[in-house]
């Protein structure tokens, strides 16, 4: 029942979809900080407490030094013990700015005589109407995303379809925040719409299937993500999770070949390059964790069967 993965703490990994990183119940780190310094410690819970779901559990070691006040993290007590909490938050108010909407003016019953110049004077003065344009929306929006900075990016996107309406790309946008956040099923749900709308986007697929594995519907997550490669032979992602999900399954065989499939794309592309759906994973540091994947299980498969 148990996975057991590389992380580097002090990498920009985490938490992410990718790395299995999200919407955690329960992280136990004992006597870990006791080797980091003050600003490192921050960061590294910075990004615990994103990994966790609200509500989440956070249990230190007694010897970790801890800040006294943590942002977005309580400190509890139960039975005499100590752990941190993740508070539950509010949505923020949208960081974009709303359009400016003109008061309604009902016209004299009879018109004034025209007077060209003060009437383009008072052109002037009027505040022009400030609708954001969708492109610089769309770039803040995926600015926020790559941050992990979710409820600022549902809330902002929103405001984008309240102003230019439901698209694909923002369903794709909003089901991503809402995955990270534990919302898996309106997750899904988003993707299906999604999809509805662009039924080529290899990247919605991708979402959805990393949500379905986490509602435990394996079959199909397979086919999710079989979708994915069949859009996208060269996306190494789908071919990573269809690996560890067969692997789960026992298809050892399978799962090994996903694997090599994986690490068989990495290897032709720039090593320096940011994987999609995980910040801070690059190609080069993903093919090592890949490499150790293999390695590991074939070493077990191999005993198994010599075993037998």
């Amino acid at each position: 029942m148990a996975k057991f993965s590389f992380l580097n703490l002090a990498d920009d990994s985490y938490p992410s979809i990718m790395t299995e990183t999200h919407a955690m119940d329960l992280i136990l780190c004992r006597n870990v900080f006791i080797y980091f310094d003050g600003s490192m410690t921050i960061n590294v819970l910075r990004k615990f407490t994103n990994c966790l779901v609200p509500e989440g559990r956070l249990l230190l070691g007694a010897s970790d030094m801890m800040p006294t006040s943590v942002d977005g993290l309580e400190f509890s007590e139960w039975g005499g013990m100590f752990y941190y909490r993740r508070a539950r938050e509010k949505y923020p108010q949208p960081l974009i700015k709303a359009p400016w909407k003109p008061q309604a003016i009902t016209p004299p019953a009879t018109p004034p005589t025209p007077q060209p110049a003060v009437v383009e004077r008072e052109e002037k003065l009027l505040p022009a109407t400030a609708v954001p344009e969708p492109e610089s929306m769309d770039a803040q929006i995926r600015e926020l995303l790559h941050e992990e900075h979710w409820n600022e990016a549902m809330a902002a996107i929103t405001q984008y379809m309240d102003i230019h309406g439901e698209t694909s790309a923002m369903l794709q946008h909003r089901a991503k925040a809402l995955s990270n956040r534990g919302e898996s099923l309106q997750a899904v749900q988003l993707c299906q719409r999604s999809i509805e709308l662009d039924p080529l986007n290899h990247h919605t697929y991708l979402i959805m299937a990393l949500a379905l594995l986490e509602l435990n519907r394996m079959q199909e997550a397979e086919s999710a993500l079989r979708k994915v490669i069949y859009l996208n032979r060269d996306f190494i992602e789908a071919h990573f999770h269809l690996a560890l999900l067969q692997l789960r399954l026992g298809k050892v065989k399978s799962g090994l070949k996903s694997l090599e499939n994986a690490l068989s794309v990495a290897e032709q592309v720039d090593p320096e390059r940011e994987l999609h759906h995980a910040v801070g994973m690059t190609v080069g540091r993903f093919a090592e964790v890949v490499r150790n994947e293999i390695l590991v299980y074939d070493r077990h498969h191999g005993a198994r069967s010599a075993g037998h």
